[in-house]
Parts: structure tokens; sequence; C-alpha cells
């Protein structure tokens, strides 16, 4: 009997990997709205059904851009995307971007020029991070605008009662550390924790005006993830429209809280260690 057992549990262990696994890293999915685990191939299968799309990050993990690159080409596979918003991108770029687009710049068109086209901020988000998100965009024609604020804007302009009357957050501190830690090894311009909430907001509304202005089809934000969330960000500021799906990526070490309290309709969360991931997926899902 325990050999039996043994033997069951090494089966169910070798098939979630397989399936959980995407270029060797493992990975599990938690449908927070119905509280529980779900295969990733099931998650993709379910996100034709919705229209504004918010994929969340960690700024600096390489595989949760390849993950945005994997939804991204599923999603326009099956229905198409109107435009990609993204938080990495700025009002002054947009002139730019546009012309990338354009037939006598794509002719004999190298890949490699995009971020000098487009005027990429390598300062503040390195490129090889993003690459491919931006080709995969350029390669199918799917327009790219800007997410974020100009930066020669006074952030104190944009919704200056945001934070003042946010009864949803608990204290400014809070909140400066949520973006701290989101933005992890970037420039965050050495602001205070005040400029930082202000400008924070600021581009939750920037990225929720740009993805639904005008749309006739299909959009996605590609943002950090304290951005998308449903309590104070994207999430929360899109909560009128119809069909509208926030998926946040996290590593598992960085969890701050249990998959059923994330405050997103779905997260992924990545694993870097094959004993961690055994243990906390089997513990949780099986338990």
């Amino acid at each position: 009997m325990i050999k039996a057992g043994v033997a069951i549990l090494t089966v169910l262990i070798a098939v979630t990997l397989f399936y959980n696994t995407l270029d060797g890293d493992r990975l599990t999915v938690y449908d927070v709205r119905n509280q529980g685990f779900i295969d990733y191939e099931d998650l993709k299968d379910r996100l034709p059904a919705h229209k504004l799309f918010l994929i969340g990050e960690e700024h600096g993990n390489f595989r949760h851009h390849q993950l945005q690159v994997d939804i991204i080409e599923h999603i326009h596979a099956h229905v198409g995307l109107d435009r990609i918003v993204m938080e990495m991108l700025y009002p002054e770029q947009q002139i730019y971007i546009d012309r990338v687009y354009q037939d006598d710049i794509r002719q004999g068109f190298d890949a490699s020029y995009i971020p000098f086209l487009m005027n990429w901020r390598r300062e503040i988000w390195p490129w090889h991070f993003y690459q491919e998100v931006v080709e995969t965009a350029v390669k199918h024609r799917i327009p790219l605008v800007h997410g974020n604020i100009s930066e020669f804007e006074p952030v104190y302009s944009h919704n200056q009662d945001s934070i003042e009357n946010a009864d949803d957050i608990e204290t400014l501190e809070t909140l400066s550390a949520l973006i701290a830690e989101a933005h992890k090894g970037l420039d965050l311009r050495q602001r205070s924790n005040q400029s930082r909430a202000y400008a924070h907001t600021a581009v939750d509304r920037k990225l929720s005006q740009n993805i639904t202005r005008d749309l006739a089809g299909e959009g996605l934000v590609l943002a950090g993830h304290s951005h998308i969330r449903n309590d104070t960000g994207v999430g929360k500021l899109l909560a009128g429209h119809d069909r509208v799906v926030s998926i946040g990526m996290l590593s598992a070490e960085k969890m701050d809280r249990d998959y059923g309290e994330q405050p997103f309709d779905y997260v992924i969360v990545t694993f870097s260690s094959l004993k961690e991931y055994v243990i906390t997926h089997y513990l949780r899902r099986f338990a």
C-alpha cells in the first residue's frame, strides 16, 4: 500500500511538472476568484473570452517576460489585439514608436534597430528584458502605446486627491513599500514616499485611459504587478468595464500572502527551485 502510494505520488509529480513547465521553469496558476489551482494551458484557453487583459510582472524577472510573450502570441492568434499599453513607454516616445510601424521604415527592417528608433529608455528599463515583447508586437503590427507619464510633468498634477482620498490604502508608507519592492533594481529617481505614491497612481490612471480610449477590439496592458491590482490599481479603475481580466506574476520567494488573497483574478507563481516547487505546490494543492 505504501509503495503504491509513493508510486502514485511520483506519477502525479512527474505529470504536473510536465504540464506546469515552460522552458524548464516550474510554475503554478491559481484562479483567485474560484479559489483553486488550474493548469497554465487552461488559463490561456480562458483568455479569448475577455477583452481587456492586465498582465503584471516583476520587472527584473526574465521568466515573466517570456510568459508575457507566450500570452500575447496566444491572444493574438485567437482574437487579435488592437493595442498593447506598456508602463515602460513614455509620451515623449510615442511619435518614434508610431514611426516604427510605417511601411517606409519597415522595408529592409532590422529588429536590432527597434530600441534606437523608439528611443527606448535603457537606463530605466533594461532592453534585454523587454526585447522579445516589443519585437513580438512589431512583428504582428500590434500598436504599442505609452502607459507612463511624462517626466516633465509634475506628478501632483495627476489626480492630486487620489492618494489623500483613497480609503483602500492603509498608509502612504505601505504603498511606498509596495512600489519600492515592485521596482527593485530600477531607477526611481530618488523620489520621496509621497511623490512616488502620486506618480504611481498617475501611471495607473494613464494606463487605464490609454487602454480604453477609442478601443474597438481587444487591448492588453503590460505593467508591474503593483499597477494592475484589483484593489488599488488599474484593475480597480476598470472595474466598470466588461470582460476585464488581471493576471499577476510573482516569484514564490516574493509572495507576501497566500494564493487566495492575491489582488488579481489569476496569479502565476514561478519557482526558481524544484524542491520549493514540489513542496509548496503539493502541500497547498493536495493538503
